[in-house]
């Protein structure tokens, strides 16, 4: 959570662009307390969110250098420490 609090504040940090000449509205960031969201608004449509369970993305993603899953190596160290647990509660 705040690894999206701080990209949050960092967009809202840069400096306004200008308009969009077709649509008339610039990309803005909505902040929604209450679902715990920040969306990316630009032309008028949502094309990320970002929320406790992570980035969405509507459209293509672009990118350089690496891009690592990291989340099985949690549930790897999560396994780890329950099968630990369960092993001390079954010592005599």
């Amino acid at each position: 959570m705040r690894i999206i609090l701080f990209f949050a504040l960092f967009l809202i940090s840069l400096p306004a662009y200008s308009q969009n000449a077709e649509t008339g509205t610039a990309p803005r960031l909505e902040i929604d307390p209450i679902a715990n969201a920040v969306s990316v608004i630009i032309d008028g449509n949502t094309v990320a969110q970002f929320t406790s369970s992570g980035l969405m993305v509507h459209g293509n993603v672009e990118y350089t250098g690496t891009l690592r899953d990291t989340g099985h190596l949690q549930m790897i160290h999560e396994a780890e420490n329950l099968e630990g647990s369960r092993n001390k509660s079954n010592a005599p």
